[in-house]
């Protein structure tokens, strides 16, 4: 639970959406480089697949709510980089927090 709710690990993941958001303008070329930045290795099709219907299901909720965008951007001390639209920002974020809470992040063998 410390990896979805701490203040550190939700501005990590606010972080690296940043970054996934910076690589590309493709969905699927930003998902690819976030796996391999974060366990140095592509997704599988089913991986790909699951996490791209997430990143749909989260703009959406998003994009109907960008008050909750907001807030859920807000927590640590880093700021954040204003130009991205909230409500996309908040989508990677989460797709981000499923990626950094996969066990091969969490535990490396």
């Amino acid at each position: 639970m410390v990896t979805l709710n701490d203040v550190q690990f939700v501005e990590a993941a606010r972080g690296f959406a940043q970054r996934m958001i910076r690589q590309s303008t493709d969905d699927t070329a930003r998902l690819r480089w976030a796996f391999l930045e974060a366990v140095s290795r592509p997704p599988s099709d089913k991986e790909e697949a699951v996490i791209l219907r997430a990143l749909a299901r989260e703009r959406a909720r998003y994009a109907a709510d960008n008050e909750r965008a907001v807030k859920v951007l807000s927590p640590g001390e880093s700021p954040r980089d204003s130009t991205i639209p909230a409500a996309e920002h908040a989508a990677w974020m989460q797709v981000a927090t499923l990626i950094l809470n996969l066990s091969e992040t969490v535990t490396r063998n």
